[in-house]
């Protein structure tokens, strides 16, 4: 079995590990072309790594924080705020909500360009004031390496760009999920409004009988349900189509708009065609479920803490629910308050959405995988559909 040393390439995944006060948080970040001699590494990082098989794991961090620098709390002038001008929606800045530091003008340091986030921490009397401090700044993170396969190249097969890995896992992403102080107004009046605004009934009458993620987001997710479940669990997969993302030896109840799309799943063991955005109260007794998921569909809701509560009301104590989604969905039919979030701050919002009926959080991020080569997007895109997991229990 290989080891990693100066000349081998190794892939290595980084789970990254933190806590809110509301949920525990775990990233997955995959590393595809690691080598010791031209990526960078701290000393100690570099001493873990080398020597390490595939399958092995190392803790490379544990509990260490990243630095909080309060000259990086600013006030600005309201009209010192400037997104971009071809955006078609103008976002306005709202308390506790990420948004690129180059939206700000004026600031030493900040350009137009700029995509590192900063939260907004308040916004009157013609002032506004930001954090652009890292998201995880002050919060103690754990991260581990593991390895997932080593091979032993020539010198010459070295060349590449330098990359430093673990910056790339930890920028732009983690720690926007974190619900903290000054929590973030989800509430702007258009935030449930469509390009398509007429009746969801008609818009799904044409079965999909598609794939809504590539074979590796599939397998993430998959994988992430079977650690969820227990065998024999009564599970409600709500907006449910022809795939439930499901392990075997669970009874699935499967809720959804087209009767075609759920007769060809073979996961379900009775089905039932209802559109919770006409009607968000579920057709079904208190207390029925082990378990309600809800894949890939959360972003296309209405009235999306009715039906969590109604979510609430079918599942049994204790009872868990799971929302998944992707950066995918239907342009038509997706809400404005879901694209003009950051994919990790989506967690959040759904979190919010949760916390009055349900507690105990965690949210499970996979990213930067490489897109399985018999995908029909492969030549368009290089990377797999990220996946993005929240689950908590019923109060």
């Amino acid at each position: 079995m290989n080891r990693i040393n100066q000349d081998s390439i190794a892939r290595i995944i980084l789970r990254t590990e933190y806590s809110s006060n509301e949920a525990r948080h775990i990233d997955h970040y995959y590393c595809g072309s690691v080598n010791l001699w031209r990526d960078f590494f701290r000393p100690d990082h570099l001493e873990l790594l080398t020597g390490m098989r595939e399958g092995c794991s190392r803790t490379l961090i544990d509990g260490e924080t990243i630095t909080y620098d309060p000259s990086w709390r600013l006030k600005v002038r309201s009209d010192q705020w400037r997104p971009p001008g071809e955006l078609s929606q103008q976002p306005q800045p709202r308390v506790g909500r990420w948004y690129p530091q180059g939206f700000l003008s004026g600031v030493s340091g900040i350009y137009p360009q700029t995509l590192q986030p900063m939260r907004v921490i308040s916004s009157a009397d013609n002032l506004i004031e930001v954090d652009c401090n890292h998201p995880l700044a002050d919060i103690p993170i754990i991260v581990r390496a593991q390895v997932e396969s080593v091979i032993s190249p020539t010198k010459a097969q070295r060349g590449g760009r330098c990359a430093d890995w673990l910056e790339d896992a930890l920028t732009n992403g983690p720690g926007i999920e974190l619900l903290r102080e000054h929590y973030p107004d989800f509430h702007e009046s258009d935030r449930f409004e469509r390009l398509d605004s007429t009746e969801d009934g008609q818009y799904y009458r044409k079965p999909r009988l598609v794939e809504h993620l590539d074979s590796q987001a599939r397998a993430h997710l998959l994988a992430c349900m079977a650690g969820c479940m227990s065998e024999g669990n009564h599970v409600l997969d709500l907006m449910s189509s022809v795939q439930s993302h499901l392990p075997e030896g669970l009874s699935v109840t499967g809720l959804g708009m087209n009767a075609e799309e759920l007769q060809a799943n073979s996961v379900l063991v009775q089905w039932l065609v209802h559109d919770l955005n006409e009607n968000p109260v579920l057709p079904f007794a208190k207390e029925s479920f082990d378990v309600v998921c809800c894949h890939l569909s959360f972003e296309y809701l209405l009235n999306p803490e009715q039906v969590m509560r109604e979510a609430a009301r079918v599942l049994r104590p204790s009872g868990q629910i799971i929302v998944s989604f992707s950066n995918r969905w239907f342009p038509e039919k997706v809400t404005r308050i879901w694209q003009k979030l950051h994919e990790f701050e989506r967690m959040s919002y759904v979190v919010s959405v949760l916390r009055n009926a349900f507690t105990d959080f965690t949210t499970t991020s996979f990213r930067n995988w490489p897109r399985p080569k018999g995908d029909p997007h492969y030549f368009e895109l290089q990377v797999s559909d990220p996946v993005y997991v929240v689950t908590g229990s019923k109060r």
